[in-house]
């Protein structure tokens, strides 16, 4: 009966970390999907403007460098850019990874609580059904005595 108790509160702090463990992770993973989609709105606008040729007329007769100049600081950009999107994919895979072992280990510990709640059960519905006035049979014996006859052995 105690272990089962002790079982049971070890069960129940373990699923306490294992959920804030899932807390963590979920926010890790809304950090890295929001990071991924920053870094596709940048792609897109980087793309856009490689795509129009009327800004990219007023900004070169602004400047004095040529436009293959320019489409390599753009071409270069671009590559920078898909290397970070491709870094954010990946740190959502891994926070995706880790919240589905974390899914899995709560998943593990409510199925353990729950054999514990029900070893519980038994143990309580045992302890109920066994007679109550068989255990005590020895006792009226020592609590009838009085302090002294306790002490010298005499009722």
């Amino acid at each position: 009966m105690a272990r089962a108790s002790k079982d049971a509160a070890r069960t129940v702090a373990k699923g306490n970390d294992r959920a804030k463990g899932n807390l963590v992770a979920s926010e890790a993973l809304k950090e890295a999907r929001r990071e991924r989609d920053q870094l596709r709105m940048q792609l897109d606008a980087a793309r856009a403007e490689l795509d129009s040729p009327r800004k990219r007329r007023r900004e070169t007769g602004n400047q004095s460098h040529g436009p293959e100049q320019e489409l390599a600081a753009a071409r270069a950009e671009l590559e920078e850019l898909r290397d970070q999107l491709e870094a954010s994919r990946l740190k959502a895979s891994a926070a995706e990874d880790a919240l589905a072992k974390a899914r899995a280990s709560l998943a593990e510990l409510q199925s353990a609580h729950t054999q514990s709640q029900a070893a519980l059960a038994e143990a309580r519905r045992e302890l109920a059904s066994r007679p109550s006035a068989a255990t005590p049979a020895a006792a009226p014996e020592t609590e009838h005595r009085s302090f002294f006859g306790k002490l010298f052995g005499k009722r």
